[in-house]
């Protein structure tokens, strides 16, 4: 069974796939994979250009950054590494003082194929904040420089706030969370508390029900 997943992917995934695939089973480098991943990295830092292959606008955007972030941990990537460094300043510098603190997607995605779950609208994906991909960022940002690490705790105290609050969420979001949850209890933060804790095993029941 593993030899026909093998096949089919071969025949059709991407090579960034592939160097995943490489990486686990055949002794393939982190190198190949990173190489493979920064093609999808755009100048100024963020990444497009279909990396989240739902999302094939090529200008830089948060849920595709984030993916990058997502796969980094995956596979223990160095985030001390330039891309990671220029992934994080370009968060940095386009955080907004709303409460989405980023838009998920660019304002180019629908001249792109994309998939029918993501649309861009204006003035409304700054409204809202959700722990996709907001926890995840801040879960990398708590590893960056002074500024960024006070912006990745202040994301990091609105996600524990989250977590109390009656919000709907998805598996996704919890996700998020637990990323966030694990660089916390890395770094000792008092954010985690007993009740924390309690409150987030609570939203992963719900999230496996």
């Amino acid at each position: 069974q593993l030899q026909q997943i093998e096949k089919w992917l071969f025949a059709n995934a991407r090579p960034l796939e592939i160097a995943k695939w490489n990486l686990i089973f055949h002794k393939g480098t982190k190198s190949d994979l990173i190489d493979e991943m920064l093609k999808f990295q755009n100048i100024d830092g963020g990444f497009g250009n279909g990396f989240e292959p739902d999302i094939h606008a090529p200008d830089s955007a948060s849920v595709p950054s984030s993916e990058a972030i997502l796969l980094a941990q995956d596979y223990a990537l160095d985030l001390e590494a330039d891309w990671a460094k220029k992934l994080l300043d370009w968060y940095e510098n386009t955080a907004k003082d709303t409460p989405a603190i980023w838009e998920g997607v660019p304002e180019s995605l629908d001249e792109y194929p994309h998939a029918p779950w993501w649309g861009y609208t204006p003035n409304s994906l700054d409204s809202k904040f959700k722990p996709y991909p907001n926890a995840v960022v801040a879960s990398a940002l708590l590893s960056g420089t002074s500024s960024q690490r006070l912006l990745g705790e202040k994301i990091a105290e609105r996600c524990v706030k989250f977590i109390f609050e009656d919000e709907s969420f998805d598996w996704y979001d919890t996700h998020s969370l637990e990323r966030l949850f694990n660089a916390l209890l890395d770094l000792e933060s008092p954010l985690i508390t007993p009740e924390v804790i309690t409150s987030m095993n609570s939203r992963v029941l719900r999230s496996v029900c």
